[in-house]
């Protein structure tokens, strides 16, 4: 165990979240009532600081009493040994889902610390909050552990930044399918995880076509990868998962991210002018009887209907400056 004592002792919420989800937990219960009746003192109180205090107060004892902190407690040590170097771990409220996750910060070798990002509606369901909690905890583990070699920048692509997003995507789904295959077979999995990341994995690298389930099984059921490996995975998927093209398929490469892939886009000419303008801008030596995969080609069709969709607003400007910022 770390020298600075049990993590629990680590573990700081922000009053905000504390306040909205103490909010959340109590919304249409009985006890609302209770706990608005204890907040009155506070609005009396004239000084803005002792103010706050006091709201500050009744919102912890509340939060407390209703044991909102016992998922997290019980999050954190079931990585108690994985997460024992943090200095401190902060949870923080955001209100989209998609602003949702666990950051690692490092300062030093001694120095490390996370910011849990929780909506209060997910933190005031203790099976919601416990789920989500073990995920990204499990996240973290895997960058503390050097075993892991984890490095917090992927390798930038010749091919530019379309495919630096193909990559981070790839990547994503790779690690979250290996961090709730560990959770399953621990049992602490909803019944229907394997279905869910099945599908999110072929529809990442279903390219792969009959090798699709072989590929998953290997990150979903096998041992942990080490970051290296993940990127092998999302770079060359069909060499990184040790499979093969299917037998009546046969690979090429995507002449614009250069990677492996056993399909194409089967209309590339019918793309919309936008896309195939944003394409000839980053890559002028393409044209569409060169081909491109599936993934490019939505890369570019959501990127064009993003760019008509902006050009439609009032006072709209253009959305790539000739700088690419």
């Amino acid at each position: 165990m770390s020298e600075r004592g049990p993590l629990d002792d680590r573990i700081d919420f922000h009053p905000r979240l504390v306040e909205r989800t103490v909010w959340a937990a109590l919304c249409g219960q009985r006890e609302m009532a209770a706990f608005q009746r204890g907040r009155e003192p506070a609005y009396a109180k004239t000084d803005p600081d002792e103010r706050d205090a006091a709201f500050t107060r009744v919102n912890s004892d509340w939060f407390l009493r209703l044991a909102l902190d016992a998922p997290v407690r019980q999050a954190f040590s079931e990585q108690a040994a994985a997460l024992s170097a943090l200095l401190r771990v902060l949870f923080v409220p955001v209100d989209r889902e998609a602003d949702q996750g666990a950051e690692l910060y490092v300062a030093s070798a001694q120095e490390r610390s996370v910011v849990v990002s929780v909506r209060p509606e997910v933190l005031a369901v203790p099976a919601r909050a416990l789920d989500f909690l073990r995920r990204e905890l499990m996240h973290i583990a895997d960058m503390l552990d050097p075993a892991f070699e984890y490095e917090p920048a992927l390798p930038p692509q010749p091919a530019g930044p379309t495919l630096d997003r193909l990559l981070q995507d790839r990547y994503r789904v790779i690690w979250d399918c290996s961090v709730d295959g560990r959770l399953a077979r621990r049992g602490v999995c909803a019944a229907d995880t394997r279905e869910r990341r099945g599908r999110e994995f072929a529809a990442a690298f279903g390219f792969l076509g009959e090798k699709t389930g072989e590929a998953f099984a290997r990150v979903f059921d096998g041992p942990r990868p080490r970051h290296p490996e993940f990127v092998v995975m999302a770079t060359d998927p069909a060499g990184g998962f040790g499979v093969g093209p299917g037998s009546a398929r046969r690979p090429g490469r995507c002449p614009l991210c250069g990677c492996p892939t056993f399909d194409f886009e089967p209309a590339p000419a019918a793309l919309p002018a936008a896309a195939l303008t944003a394409i000839r801008a980053e890559f002028p030596s393409w044209w569409p009887e060169q081909g491109l995969c599936p993934q490019c080609a939505d890369l570019y069709r959501a990127r064009a209907m993003s760019d008509q969709e902006a050009a439609s607003l009032p006072g709209a400007t253009p959305a790539h400056r000739a700088d690419g910022q």
